[in-house]
């Protein structure tokens, strides 16, 4: 029996990426590179689905779908191209997905409590928005944080191999 990231090894260098462990480690380098710009257009995005006072967080996410740049040469900053990226319905994408449901349902505690933690601390807090990275067959989730200020990005967490 094969574990998850095993699995996904297997199909990553049968498509010639590179392992497991070095694309997460590229991807975490490379949202902290372009973090800024993914967090002013995942608030575009709010914007234009209604606005940060009215979107829906508990149901909606970003979707930004990757494709790993195979010329990259190891460079953080240009491994992935931006395929696309969208506001979606939370299980839209997973219901075809079981691994991508289950490490969802993983996180809605510690999402939970941040939000109370935000609620606590933060009188203008308004909600956290999911944003989920999606490539070959790798999945991250970040998560932002919005007030009636700013947005603020609290962290990258939630790896997890996927298939289909």
């Amino acid at each position: 029996m094969t574990t998850d990231v095993e699995d996904a090894l297997g199909v990553s260098l049968s498509r010639g990426l590179p392992p497991l462990k070095e694309r997460k480690n590229l991807l975490t380098d490379f949202d902290q590179m372009h973090g800024w710009y993914i967090q002013k257009s995942a608030y575009a995005a709010l914007k234009l689905d209604g606005g940060e006072q009215s979107f829906d967080y508990q149901n909606k996410y970003l979707r930004i779908n990757l494709r790993y740049r195979h010329d990259c040469g190891g460079n953080p900053s240009i491994a992935f191209d931006i395929v696309d990226a969208s506001i979606r319905p939370v299980f839209s994408d997973m219901e075809r997905r079981q691994r991508m449901r289950d490490a969802f349902e993983a996180e809605r505690t510690r999402r939970e409590a941040d939000i109370a933690r935000f609620k606590q601390t933060d009188r203008t807090f308004i909600g956290l928005l999911l944003i989920l990275y999606q490539m070959e067959d790798l999945c991250c989730g970040r998560q932002l944080a919005f007030d009636n200020w700013q947005l603020h990005s609290t962290l990258l967490s939630g790896w997890h191999a996927r298939h289909g």
